[in-house]
């Protein structure tokens, strides 16, 4: 029991085990609605895992496959408690893929959505509108446009922005005052390519959020060709408008942009990590539900590396997962959770 008085919180966790003849699942619902009335309670969910029907669960996935595929065979073992409607990937698989091939020995329909900037997230809407929560398993968006280099500097002027980090010789974290790159821009030969990452717009705005990263291939025109990674746009979960888990690949979204296993590997980290959250606007920011980490050294190479940061991957979600389903965890102030 705990009993958090600074922040009015109040967490109790404890079993019982009733006799369902004597206290059938209609009665329950109408006396736990009688006890949630009474406390004035802004929400309550009432639910009998071996009782009531599985939640039904879409899964998303580009095309690392380590956590889909683990998630399917926990599904197919019993050790994920949840109904899969469908998976959906930007990721084109071959008929013969053992993805494939174990969706279609289940029945899951598979669904290719060739995803450029957002102009397929109403198909995405319709295919998971029956869904109780969706699962991104290594799920990304990238989407191309077309920007001047005045249209650049107009982005950017309402943005806060961080410091440089040089990642490659061909590749730069852009940020600092539209001033000052502005002339690095002037005074420096043109990289191959030129990273922006926009930590959040100036004043805050929603609809604006831009909480993405951008990669621009600078071209000798002084146009640019841009990447915008990010999971799910804000009118996509608005519209959903249920739960959404992610597993990310770090306890702190440290190392940002493409391979950021090779990016840790190079750095010498010595503790890798994986967070499971719920998916808001605010990319990778959302409430965390699980966290898990796992030892490193120099005796590992980089596909060990590779390896471990998967392995952590793939438990994290799965253990997200499957707390959510057996209702153990609980939102609260906005951006934190209780996690029985």
């Amino acid at each position: 029991v705990t009993n958090n008085i600074t922040n009015d919180l109040y967490v109790n966790d404890s079993e019982f085990i009733f006799d369902p003849i004597k206290w059938p699942r209609e009665q329950m619902d109408e006396d736990f609605f009688k006890l949630s009335k009474m406390f004035n309670a802004m929400r309550s969910v009432i639910r009998v895992p071996d009782i009531d029907p599985k939640y039904k669960v879409a899964v998303l996935a580009s095309k690392p496959e380590h956590c889909l595929v683990d998630f399917l065979y926990g599904w197919q073992e019993g050790k994920l408690p949840v109904e899969i409607t469908c998976v959906i990937s930007n990721h084109d698989r071959g008929p013969n893929s053992h993805v494939i091939r174990l969706l279609e020995r289940h029945g899951i329909p598979y669904h290719y959505l060739c995803a450029k900037e957002n102009e397929r997230e109403e198909e995405l809407l319709e295919l998971v509108q029956n869904t109780d929560f969706l699962v991104l398993a290594r799920y990304m968006q990238v989407n191309r446009i077309r920007l001047s280099v005045a249209q650049l500097f107009s982005c950017l002027k309402n943005l806060l922005v961080a410091t440089f980090d040089v990642i490659h010789p061909d590749d730069l974290y852009i940020a600092a005052p539209i001033q000052s790159l502005s002339g690095w821009l002037h005074s420096n030969p043109s990289p191959q390519s030129v990273m922006c990452v926009f930590v959040q717009p100036v004043p805050l705005q929603k609809e604006a959020y831009l909480g993405y990263k951008l990669l621009e291939s600078l071209s000798s025109k002084g146009s640019l060709t841009s990447y915008f990674n990010m999971i799910l746009s804000g009118k996509f979960l608005r519209s959903y408008g249920k739960d959404v888990i992610n597993i990310h690949h770090g306890l702190l979204p440290s190392f940002k942009g493409g391979k950021p296993a090779k990016q840790a590997f190079d750095a010498g980290v010595k503790l890798i990590g994986a967070t499971s959250h719920f998916v808001t606007e605010e990319l990778d920011a959302g409430p965390i539900i699980e966290q898990m980490v796992e030892r490193v050294s120099h005796r590992d190479n980089l596909r060990t590396f590779v390896q471990k940061s998967e392995d952590v991957e793939k438990q994290c979600l799965a253990k997200a997962i499957k707390s959510y389903c057996e209702l153990r965890v609980l939102p609260y102030e906005m951006n934190k959770t209780v996690v029985f």
